[in-house]
C-alpha cells in the first residue's frame, strides 16, 4: 500500500500544479466602449489599509505607464482642468483610469498565487462636460502574472 501511494504522489502534486491557469476579467457600470481617443490621466487609489501600499502603487503606477504607451496623458487634476488640455489638444474625451484594488493571496503549497486587480474607468465628454461612462473592471488571474503584469494587461485592454 505504501508503495502505490510513493508512486500517486508525484502525478497528484502535478495535477495540482498543472490546473493552475486562469484569467477572468469582469465588469460594473455602463460603459461606451471603445472609450479612446481621448485624454488619458493615470490615477491609483489604493486603500488605506493595504500592507505594503506604497511599493504597489509605484509598480501601479509604472505598469499604468506602460499601458498608455504613446497615447496622450495628463497628471490627474480636476476635471475641468482636465477638459480644458484635451479640449486644447483636440480631443473629444477625458479618461480617467484609477487602480483601486491590488493584491496577491498566495495559493498554498501547490498551487499558484492568485492576482486581482480592479480599475475604476471614468470617461468624460469634452464637448459637454458630462461623464458618459464610469465602470469598475476586475482581473482575477491564477496564470503566474504578478500585480504590474496583470494591471498593464487589465489597462491595455481598456484602451484598445
Amino acid at each position: 500500500m505504501r508503495r502505490r501511494a510513493a508512486l500517486l504522489l508525484p502525478l497528484g502534486v502535478a495535477a495540482c500544479a498543472a490546473a493552475a491557469a486562469f484569467v477572468e476579467t469582469r465588469d460594473s457600470g455602463t460603459m461606451p466602449l471603445p472609450v479612446m481617443p481621448g485624454l488619458v490621466v493615470p490615477e491609483v487609489a489604493l486603500p488605506l489599509t493595504l500592507p505594503d501600499r506604497d511599493s504597489t502603487t509605484a509598480l501601479a503606477q509604472e505598469a499604468l505607464r506602460r499601458a498608455i504607451g504613446e497615447r496622450p496623458a495628463a497628471d490627474p487634476a480636476p476635471d475641468g482642468a482636465l477638459l480644458l488640455q484635451a479640449a486644447a489638444r483636440g480631443l473629444p474625451r477625458v479618461v480617467r483610469l484609477s487602480v483601486v484594488h491590488a493584491e496577491t493571496v498566495p495559493g498554498g503549497l501547490f498551487g499558484a498565487a492568485t492576482v486581482t486587480v480592479a480599475i475604476r474607468l471614468r470617461v468624460l465628454e469634452v464637448r459637454t462636460g458630462w461623464v458618459v461612462g464610469e465602470a469598475t473592471f476586475r482581473r482575477t488571474s491564477r496564470s503566474g502574472e504578478d500585480i504590474a503584469a496583470a494591471i498593464e494587461a487589465l489597462a491595455a485592454g481598456l484602451l484598445a
